[in-house]
């Protein structure tokens, strides 16, 4: 019951404040958000759940290393491939061929990527997305990591959980441990020398035991005896400044590398690989900065990226088969990131700029009225005549709650689609603060206010007239709560555009809901609009 009210209460905002043309598989399309690029030839909502999971993820990530900016000193493009076979011509070879992985991470002094594919062997898409960015903050904040620790903590935090406020770290990989049970393990010493050009790194029947063995003895030195956290955070910081890793292992743990072989050996035999919860990850990190800007990609805007991604991997005469007839894509200035108090700010070329959340307003400058933006909006989403054309709609759709669940369907039928042309009359004043920008976004900033009580504060995007977000209030789980409502995905269905997707973040929950399909004008029986006795 509480999940259908909720549903209830995002439709009835969604579609209170209602163009994408539908495009086949084939297509290309891009996402961006705050910190990242995404394109792909996937399902546009796979694009968006990866780029809103990852989102989450740089957050989440970076409060479990305890540090508070974590972000890439170069922009980031995650390139998602819909099926292994897309994502074989651009994999990096071994020794002639596309070697045998399901993502990689590939650094660059002018930007990095990260591409996977969404089809690796029925290998979770998420878990693969996570295992490669943990490599780009890898890169940045524990320079000169051995490969077996870059993986290693890949595959540690790649399994990574969240529930509610609280992050599930060091979850057993069962397909580990079982192989590592069965299989004589590799001396420390052997581990520690493995490169990127060694069979156990490339060849299928050994990266099993080196990926394997990897996680278990970063699972080891960080969760064994209940914890040891700190030490491994001293670890991090010796191999960050020229310590082998042995030497680092000694020094921050007390413990020789023999001996280390023969406590892995056991725990991996016997020990209680357990998972460890860290409370107070910040889904708000996620919400706050969830808006994205998607569209589809043209051939030679399609051609650029993979030629280029193809160019970063030194294929020279595979690249010029894209790039001849496509514009290079754009490039942005080199960024290094610093805290400032409790400002995030990001320097780059230009000076420095803080994190764009929609707080600070401008009011300086010739501005429309409220009204002005509100004609606009009634226009924009398909003027008076299509909206008071709708009789009934039938919604169904997928809804995530962060931490919860993913994938849960829903369908849902109701009969209120005016508001859009009542604002006027279900608000006594609307007022327009000024401009503000919310991720890449432009927008104004409205305040709706209803009567004595806090104003509903709405975001409007200043080039397209459509809602950004809105700030309100939601009764949740019986009291009135502070809610942060997102807005995005905007498709025409019938003359009316509507957002096909919409976040909504409760202070301890927060859900997106996904269209997939809207029906207008069709039979309701008008009993389900009755209220329960």
């Amino acid at each position: 019951m509480r999940s259908k009210i909720l549903i209830t209460l995002v439709l009835i905002v969604l579609f209170s404040f209602s163009s994408t043309v539908s495009q086949t598989k084939d297509n290309w399309r891009s996402v961006r958000t705050n910190h990242l690029f995404v394109i792909g030839n996937a399902d546009a909502e796979q694009l968006r759940q990866v780029a809103a999971w990852l989102e989450f993820f740089h957050s989440a990530f970076a409060r479990l290393v305890s540090r508070n900016v974590i972000d890439s000193s170069v922009p980031t493009t995650v390139v998602i491939f819909r099926d292994d076979a897309s994502f074989t011509p651009f994999k990096p070879l071994y020794r002639g061929r596309p070697a045998n992985i399901a993502g990689f991470f590939l650094p660059g002094n002018d930007v990095n990527y990260i591409a996977l594919s969404l089809d690796s062997n029925n290998r979770d898409p998420y878990r693969t997305a996570f295992h490669e960015y943990v490599h780009l903050h890898i890169r940045d904040n524990v320079p000169g990591a051995p490969l077996w620790l870059n993986e290693g903590l890949a595959e540690f935090y790649g399994a990574l959980q969240f529930s509610g406020n609280e992050a599930l770290i060091g979850a057993p990989i069962y397909g580990y441990i079982n192989l590592l049970r069965q299989s004589e393990l590799l001396p420390l010493d052997t581990l520690f020398s493995i490169g990127f050009n060694s069979p156990h790194y490339n060849e299928q029947d050994k990266t099993g035991i080196f990926y394997g063995e990897s996680w278990a003895l970063v699972h080891y030195l960080m969760l064994s005896d209940g914890g040891r956290q700190e030490q491994f955070k001293r670890f991090l910081q010796l191999v960050s400044r020229g310590d082998n890793a042995a030497k680092a292992i000694e020094s921050a743990f007390g413990v020789t590398i023999p001996a280390l072989e023969e406590d892995l050996r056991a725990y991996v035999r016997h020990g209680n690989l357990t998972a460890q919860h860290i409370a107070g990850t910040n889904a708000q990190a996620y919400t706050t900065y969830t808006a994205m800007q998607r569209s589809s990609l043209t051939e030679d805007e399609k051609n650029s990226y993979l030629g280029d991604l193809l160019l970063h991997q030194g294929r020279y005469a595979e690249a010029k088969s894209y790039l001849p007839n496509a514009a290079q894509p754009p490039r942005e200035p080199p960024k290094t990131v610093k805290q400032t108090g409790a400002s995030r700010m990001i320097v780059a070329e230009t000076g420095s700029v803080a994190v764009n959340d929609g707080q600070t307003i401008d009011n300086s400058g010739s501005l429309p009225t409220a009204d002005e933006l509100l004609r606009k909006y009634i226009e924009v989403a398909g003027g008076n005549a299509a909206i008071n054309g709708v009789r009934s709609r039938v919604v169904k759709g997928t809804m995530d709650v962060v931490g919860v669940s993913r994938g849960e369907t829903f369908e849902q039928s109701y009969a209120d689609f005016y508001s859009v042309l009542n604002l006027k009359k279900n608000y006594a004043k609307l007022t327009l603060q000024g401009k503000s920008k919310i991720g890449y976004r432009d927008v104004y900033v409205i305040d709706m206010q209803s009567g004595s009580g806090a104003a509903d504060r709405l975001y409007m995007d200043a080039e397209s007239y459509l809602p950004v977000r809105m700030n309100t209030t939601r009764i949740h789980q019986g009291a009135s709560v502070p809610v942060e409502i997102y807005f995005d995905d905007w498709r025409e269905v019938d003359g009316l555009k509507v957002p096909y997707s919409i976040t909504q973040s409760f202070p301890k929950m927060t859900m997106t809901l996904t269209v997939k399909e809207i029906r207008n004008n069709v039979p309701v029986d008008g009993k389900i609009f009755e209220r329960p006795f």
